[in-house]
């Protein structure tokens, strides 16, 4: 055989036990039986860590596309200068504080409190990176240096391994428990603010104070495919955790200019894209399956709030790493587009994101179906520039179909970079790119208990929501989506021209007790309870065609004192329920 080296590759010594021909560069060793040759180590990778830097910053922010006599990108500027600076003002710079913002005192026992402050901190960062900006002068340097270190010292930095000993006792306590304290804030929220705030400001500090402010991360976060660690129950992440951890970790890895680190966090990335199993159980049914569903917190369809902040990390994190040698480009983004066809289309009409995908996030104000659907839309435009020509052309064709579909829909809305606004900009102003029409479809999500079909001629949507033994009626978590008791208890969602219906403060002024299609008891007394799954496994249903389909739940309410065959017949323009065997023990 013959194997000519490249004066690049790095050499290293293998033993060789064989016999034959070997020849170097023109030279042979022949009779070979046991020798220690040197040959070329093809897994050495040069990492260009300057560009992949700026692909974060072009992706995440865009300042070079910043254009002032763009409307949208000047009022996303004056927004941001505006508070940055009132944060600057506010910033506590006494010797003998205990805190930076009067908002978030508390960062010792309030976990939130201190992910806060982070937050405040890259948001000045963010306004001091643009080349435009008032902000970059000596002074406010000093006080984000100045802030950085105390964080450290007070807070972020302060004994972690101490807090995680804290942080694991108060987990396991049964009572006298402290709720304040989330280990999602020292994995995720808080070193997701400080990396990135180190990636905007990488000029103001050394190499030796970014790794110091990572330090921490380590100690907190130790792997890029497991969350809880802060707590003494490392755990493998799945779906939005999963993308938010591993960028955590590609972010710091960057920062840290650590090649086995980033190798390690796109791997942990690249698990995001497989499917769940059907034997799962417990944790591991979070994540997408094969029909579309998408799980979360084991049993909650969360496709439009957790599927959504996966779809976003991955808008952010795949230009980067198609930069690397470490990427898996093609079965990826195989995957993703079945998710994109299968998991979120069906469930978007006319810039809206269908409530029935969204847990308890129907319950936040700032949260809405159409900010759900912008988001995704705002994602794949991100992702169609890292797509082949026929998916990049189709992506596009989907976000200004959904753009142009809501008359309420403003293309800057939701847009967070000058980059983004850009691709908006140029995407409306493309002649080349056609909409469509509203699609014919019905989905069937039999993994997660969801029906979605889309009438083109009568233009309208149709959505069911139910329960079963495996699909939760509802969550309510952190004092979140308290009324949500009877949502999986067959409600059904009417979609069309009213496109503002679900999100015009529908949840905070409808009849709870008595939503659309529910079988509900007129003194029924509504308790919170861990369980919030029914105990009946026919739940489901089939179709034959995009017009007609047959769907069943057999139904028991919480309290199991009311029971129902529950049945749905989609007929093209028509769509008939039928209610049998209801029976009340109350």
């Amino acid at each position: 055989m013959t194997y000519r080296m490249k004066k690049w590759q790095k050499l290293s010594t293998i033993t060789l036990l064989m016999a034959g021909v070997i020849t170097f560069n023109d030279s042979e060793f022949r009779s070979v039986d046991k020798h220690q040759i040197a040959v070329a180590d093809t897994n050495v990778q040069t990492l260009d860590y300057e560009k992949l830097r700026n692909t974060w910053l072009d992706v995440n922010y865009g300042y070079d596309k910043y254009d002032e006599k763009n409307d949208a990108m000047k009022k996303k500027f004056d927004a941001t200068e505006k508070e940055a600076e009132k944060l600057l003002k506010e910033m506590k710079t006494e010797s003998g504080r205990t805190y930076l913002w009067d908002s978030a005192k508390d960062l010792d026992n309030k976990s939130a409190d201190m992910t806060r402050t982070y937050r405040n901190i890259e948001k000045i960062a963010e306004a001091m990176k643009h080349p435009k900006t008032t902000l970059k002068n000596d002074e406010n340097k000093k006080k984000m240096k100045d802030a950085l270190e105390w964080l450290h010292e007070n807070a972020y930095g302060k004994e972690p391994d101490k807090k995680v000993k804290e942080l694991s006792e108060n987990f396991t306590k049964t009572t006298g428990k402290n709720t304040n304290l989330n280990w999602w804030d020292y994995e995720i929220g808080t070193p997701k603010s400080l990396t990135n705030t180190l990636i905007l400001l990488n000029d103001q500090f050394s190499n030796e104070e970014k790794k110091k402010y990572t330090a921490p991360i380590k100690t907190f976060a130790p792997k890029s495919d497991k969350i809880l660690s802060s707590v003494g129950q490392p755990e493998q992440a799945k779906g939005g955790n999963l993308v938010d951890i591993s960028k955590v970790k590609l972010l710091e890895s960057i920062i840290e200019e650590d090649k086995d680190m980033t190798k390690n966090s796109i791997d942990s990335f690249n698990k995001v894209f497989t499917y769940v199993q059907d034997s799962a159980t417990d944790k591991e049914r979070n994540g997408f399956y094969k029909d579309g569903s998408y799980i979360d917190h084991k049993d909650v369809p969360y496709t439009g709030a957790y599927g959504v902040v996966l779809l976003e990390g991955i808008s952010q994190m795949m230009p980067m790493i198609k930069q690397t040698p470490f990427n898996d480009s093609n079965q990826n983004d195989t995957t993703l587009k079945s998710w994109i066809d299968d998991g979120f289309m069906p469930l978007i009409y006319k810039g809206e994101m269908m409530d029935l995908s969204r847990g308890r996030a129907i319950s936040r104000e700032n949260e809405t179906s159409h900010s759900a659907s912008a988001t995704v839309m705002k994602s794949l435009l991100r992702l169609s520039d890292a797509m082949d020509d026929s998916t990049k052309a189709k992506y596009k064709k989907i976000v200004k179909t959904s753009v142009e579909s809501d008359s309420s829909y403003k293309q800057t809305d939701y847009l967070n970079s000058y980059s983004d606004i850009d691709k908006m900009k140029s995407l409306i102003e493309d002649s080349t790119i056609s909409t469509n029409g509203l699609t014919q479809q019905l989905k069937i999500y039999n993994d997660m208990d969801r029906v979605t079909y889309h009438n083109k001629d009568l233009d309208f949507a149709f959505g069911l929501r139910m329960t079963s033994k495996n699909v939760a009626r509802y969550e309510s978590i952190n004092n979140e989506n308290l009324k949500g008791w009877h949502t999986g208890a067959g409600m059904s969602y009417l979609y069309n021209s009213d496109v503002k219906h679900y999100r015009d403060n529908f949840w905070a002024t409808a009849d709870m007790k008595r939503l659309a299609g529910t079988t509900t008891l007129e003194n029924e007394i509504l308790k919170d309870t861990d369980d919030k799954k029914s105990s009946k496994t026919f739940v489901g249903g089939t179709k034959a065609d995009d017009q007609h389909a047959s769907i069943g739940m057999d139904f028991e309410n919480q309290d199991k004192t009311l029971t129902a065959k529950k049945s749905y017949f989609i007929l093209n323009d028509k769509i008939v329920f039928l209610g049998t065997g209801i029976k009340s023990t109350d």
